[in-house]
């Protein structure tokens, strides 16, 4: 007997309870009333929805259900060919009313459905939404016709989601993905590369003298190709400290406002989605204090690394204001935009954008354990370390301001989020 079939013969035994029996038997379920408010402007979509589906409806006194629905009811084959199971409850509780016999041991939900006559139940279980009757295998045709006219319904009530979703990110009713810890295992990634990288290049180096005398033409040219291998070498071990500046601005465009809105800075979808277009420094002062000395210091050299080298290279190498040029003159080519000679310039003091990567990356890497520390370190722990998503009705009833007032708090608060989507992934209700 298979694992699934185990689990229906087990999960008919909550079926099996009273209340639910009760139902079945008076051919009228008890509904849980449809709170969808819906805009007159989607009645056509309704409707349509409702023809598309036909001749599934809701199950009424004229249904044929035995009194031992749920004892015998199993899964059929065609209904794991049902679309997203959000999908059809969005379409056939929320657009149409049909009735939801409501939660039951691993199972999220219950929708009894009625198809030339035959009460079937459209359930999303643990191992997936299905169509259920007793005697499957004899009820396969009418369950693949089921599935069939479910996905029309589906296609059909597109207009009524995108509605749904809207009227959610209004009323800030969403989670916000957090990417933070993908994002930062790229930067150390490169970031490992570079350092291996830089200490190859430092081992070749010593490895030769290219000062030694050359007794003839063969020392010559292996002297040649020795300088020729080390500056290939170089070059590599700069592109990928191109990588991980490219990587850590990507790292922290995203980190910036998952912090803005564990911190209460932003609360509502609109102010995530705002913040989010927003230029990386305008990111920064979201976030950091520029008030506080260091964090200010920080910002002006990140912005030097930002210009001068990561938007250089982004636009292709020609940059935005001329960088690409070389004006002619009495002396020569010179480049149109020279290097400007201050204390904190990236740049060399040169005619050509030289840059410094192991000062860019010295200076990323303290500015990551800057950023996690002090009010910030719990943060981290949610941020960083769970994957956990940001859920912004939380921000507005304080739930994530509690948690930020010491690691302990948040460590519990963490360990509450991840038991309870245990509980609606395993749907031990």
């Amino acid at each position: 007997m298979g694992l699934v079939k185990i689990l229906d013969l087990v999960l008919g035994f909550f079926h099996s309870l009273p209340t639910s029996r009760r139902a079945v038997e008076e051919k009228s379920p008890k509904r849980i009333i449809n709170r969808v408010e819906i805009p007159s402007e989607l009645e056509p979509v309704r409707l349509k929805a409702l023809k598309a589906i036909a001749p599934i409806r809701q199950w009424d006194e004229s249904t044929s259900v035995p009194a031992d629905f749920w004892d015998k009811a199993g899964r059929t084959i065609a209904g794991r060919e049902l679309p997203n199971p959000q999908l059809i409850y969005f379409l056939l509780v929320d657009l149409l009313g049909f009735s939801n016999l409501g939660r039951r041991e691993k199972v999220a939900w219950i929708v009894p459905v009625d198809f030339h006559g035959v009460g079937f139940v459209i359930e999303h279980r643990k191992l997936g939404v299905g169509v259920f009757i007793p005697n499957p295998g004899h009820n396969e045709e009418m369950a693949r016709a089921i599935v069939e006219l479910i996905k029309k319904g589906v296609a059909t009530a597109e207009p009524f989601f995108d509605w749904m979703a809207k009227n959610a990110i209004q009323e800030s009713k969403v989670n916000v993905w957090n990417h933070s810890s993908n994002l930062f295992d790229r930067l150390e990634m490169f970031m490992q590369m570079y350092k291996s990288s830089v200490a190859d290049v430092e081992k070749f180096c010593d490895s030769f003298d290219e000062n030694a005398p050359k007794k003839d033409m063969d020392d010559l040219v292996k002297l040649l190709n020795l300088l020729h291998e080390k500056h290939i070498k170089q070059l590599e071990s700069s592109w990928i400290g191109l990588a991980v500046i490219e990587a850590f601005f990507s790292w922290t465009e995203h980190v910036f406002v998952l912090l803005a809105i564990i911190e209460g800075k932003i609360k509502t979808a609109l102010e995530v989605s705002k913040l989010s277009e927003a230029p990386w420094g305008e990111k920064y002062k979201t976030v950091l204090n520029i008030s506080d000395q260091k964090s200010k210091l920080y910002l002006d050299e990140m912005l030097i690394i930002r210009k001068q080298l990561r938007n250089f290279v982004a636009h292709g190498a020609f940059g935005k204001k001329g960088e690409a040029f070389l004006f002619h003159s009495p002396v020569g080519a010179i480049p149109v935009r020279l290097p400007r000679i201050v204390e904190q310039q990236i740049f060399k003091i040169s005619g050509e954008n030289e840059f410094i990567e192991e000062k860019a990356i010295k200076l990323i890497e303290e500015f990551i354990d800057y950023l996690w520390s002090g009010d910030r370190e719990p943060a981290k722990l949610y941020i960083q370390d769970s994957m956990l998503p940001l859920v912004l009705p939380w921000v507005s009833k304080g739930r994530y301001k509690r948690a930020m007032g010491s690691i302990e708090e948040m460590e519990a608060f963490i360990m509450g989020v991840n038991r309870h989507l245990e509980i609606v992934e395993n749907m031990d209700w």
